[in-house]
């Protein structure tokens, strides 16, 4: 299954590459713990965007992973769970994109709530590493089961990124231009 929605070989194994690396550095920190990795999102579910960066296509926003660690008490998973978000900013700076890393214990998979970002995840993943069937312990819902707050939430979060975006067109540049970064970023 491709990445993004174009589907072209130099995007797709740029893609590859940074989730090797990610991967890589995951087990590195995590180490026999790890169960699974898991792409979500965009990515995940082979609609991630894709942009032109001085004449080479490179991925848009950020990679968001799922590390299912298998036995691991709170104390170590508070900790595991600490590690992991300064290694999401030091990938993000490795490899030119946010890297989202949340951490999840294998057994609380069965015990989640019918939320849109678990019923989206189930829906659409891609398993880097571990079980390719390890997300059918997240219960099963259909979307009439999915709280109607989820959709409120959802519109908040996208209006609150159009805010951003606004925001950011509206500041006063240097030379009253928007920059690429700012173009990207919107």
């Amino acid at each position: 299954m491709p990445f993004s929605l174009l589907d072209v070989p130099e995007i797709e194994n740029r893609i590859t590459e940074d989730l090797s690396k990610i991967t890589a550095s995951v087990l590195a920190l995590a180490g026999k713990r790890t169960s699974a990795v898991i792409l979500t999102g965009g990515y995940g579910r082979g609609e991630g965007g894709v942009s032109m960066r001085e004449g080479r296509m490179s991925p848009v926003n950020d990679y968001d992973l799922f590390i299912i660690v298998d036995g691991v008490a709170f104390p170590l998973f508070w900790h595991m769970r600490s590690k992991l978000r300064t290694l999401s900013h030091q990938l993000a700076e490795r490899i030119g994109i946010g890297v989202d890393l949340a951490l999840f214990r294998k057994e609380s998979l069965p015990f989640l709530k019918p939320t849109l970002f678990w019923y989206e995840t189930k829906m659409g993943h891609q398993v880097l590493l571990g079980n390719p069937r390890v997300l059918d312990a997240v219960p099963t819902v259909t979307p009439s089961q999915i709280p109607l707050a989820e959709g409120a939430r959802l519109l908040l979060n996208r209006g609150a990124m159009l805010l951003d975006a606004l925001g950011r067109l509206r500041q006063p540049k240097e030379h009253g231009e928007v920059t690429q970064d700012d173009t990207r970023r919107i």
